[in-house]
Parts: structure tokens; sequence; C-alpha cells
């Protein structure tokens, strides 16, 4: 698969807006992460494995749209079906092929602001990152770095000027339908921290499942003629240029690693 050229033009503000760019890059990055992952499992054990896809739920989740709230809600009844109703591996030792020993053979990864994750050094997830990343250190920042930065970006946006004004009307506007929150993350939170019981907040009478569709299109509808949607996507534009010295670097080393990603994978591809 043919390595997507808006990426080639990425910047550290793509990375941490989540932009097109970003998403055109995920979804290479799923697919050939996937396909790494896969022919390592089948290779060690001789077993056929596809790990899921979710970029995207994860795209529509970060850049909200219509139809699928419509059709997912916010994908918390989604995801708790499809964990629950999982085919269970006939491998039992399939999670020590895919990440090692999770209790000890494991690397810290610092991200700006000296946040850490860590992340497993064997096992075939921990193959694929070496082989795209060059280490796994640096394959792990480039799945985790976005979404940190976004998050961050997100967490300064109701210290903008006009953000109390658009939260109220979204308020008011939620509530003309019996929904009693003040933001729509402490709308969705209350799904993820409440599945599989409804949130006290959200009319009852309906299963987890239509409540949270109900929810979630509603949601969508007020961010959207309120002006919410729109101060938040601006909001993120705007501060997306204000990254610190840190996080720009972070960023621009990403992107150096995410530019060598494609020949360093087919060249595995090729010698396989």
């Amino acid at each position: 698969m043919p390595f997507p050229s808006p990426v080639l033009e990425m910047r550290p503000k793509d990375l941490a807006e989540l932009s097109d760019a970003y998403w055109d890059f995920e979804a290479w990055r799923e697919v050939t992460q996937n396909g790494l992952v896969s022919d390592c499992v089948k290779r060690r054990s001789g077993r056929s494995y596809l790990p899921h896809s979710t970029v995207e739920d994860s795209r529509a989740q970060a850049m909200p749209d219509r139809t699928y709230r419509a059709e997912y809600g916010y994908n918390v009844w989604r995801s708790g079906h499809l964990n629950v109703d999982a085919e269970e591996p006939t491998d039992p030792n399939t999670e020590t092929l895919l990440l090692g020993d999770v209790a000890s053979d494991r690397q810290a990864v610092i991200l700006p602001n000296d946040y850490k994750i860590t992340v497993p050094l064997s096992g075939c997830y921990a193959e694929a990152r070496e082989i795209l990343g060059g280490s796994v250190a640096k394959w792990a920042e480039v799945e985790y770095l976005p979404n940190y930065l976004n998050l961050h970006l997100r967490q300064n946006i109701a210290r903008r000027v006009g953000f109390d004004r658009v939260a109220k009307q979204w308020s008011e506007c939620m509530a003309e339908y019996s929904y009693h929150y003040a933001t729509p993350a402490a709308l969705q939170t209350d799904f993820q921290s409440s599945y599989p019981e409804l949130p006290r907040g959200v009319p009852h009478g309906m299963t987890f499942e239509a409540s949270e569709i109900a929810a979630a299109t509603r949601d969508f509808d007020c961010q959207e003629s309120t002006g919410y949607a729109r101060f938040v996507m601006t909001s993120i534009h705007d501060l997306a240029l204000t990254l610190s010295a840190e996080e720009r670097r972070a960023a621009e080393a990403a992107i150096q690693t995410i530019l060598g990603a494609d020949s360093r994978a087919s060249e595995v591809r090729q010698s396989g």
C-alpha cells in the first residue's frame, strides 16, 4: 500500500490538531502495522491473526460525524458489546505472542511535560514498532504523541474568551430535551463511566444503546446550532500554533520517524 502523499507535508500542528493529513497517515499506519503483527503471529505460532481495526471509530470520535453518531452514538455500547461477544482466541498464548512478557519486559517512553507511558519490548507489537520506527520507543512516540498533544490543547479551550458563552448555550439547548450537563465532554464521559447502566442526567425509559444514540445525535445538533463545535475547532487550530518548544521538537522528531517508516516496512515485506 503506498504511503499517503499528504504525510510528506505534515507539520507539527497537524499532529496536534489531528488534521486530515494525520488521519490519512493513521489509516496507513494501522493497515501496515496490523499486517506486520499478523505476519509475526503467523511466523511464530503458525496461526492466523489480524488485529481489530479502530482508526475509523477513532476519527469519527475526534471529528464528530452525525451519520456515525446516529448509528453508534459515542461508540460506548458498541465497544462494550463487541468486547463481550468477541470470540476467545483458540491459542492461550496469544497475549504473550502479541505483547511479550507484560509484567517485566517493558520500556518507559517520555512524552513532553514528563508524561510517561510504558510499552512492551517483546512480542509481535514490539517487533512491528521496531520495524516501522527503527526502535520500539520511537514508534510508540508516533502512536501516542498526537493524541497526547490534542488532549493538551483541548484542556486549554475552556480558558479561552467566549467558551463560557457557547458552553452555556449548548447546555441550555440540551436541557430543552432533558439532558442536564455543562459540556459535551461531561455528557460523553458520563455514558462511558456508567456503562452498562444509564447515566442519571439523561432521560430514562430506553435501552442503553438507544439512549446513547439519542444523546449523541442531540449533542451533535446542539453543538452545531449554538456554535460550540465551530468554537472548539477554531480554538484547536489556534492553540496548535502555540505549541511549546518541547512539544514542537517532539512532533518534528515523530514526523521524521514517520517519513522513514514506509521504506522500512517495504524492505521487511520484500525480504520476507
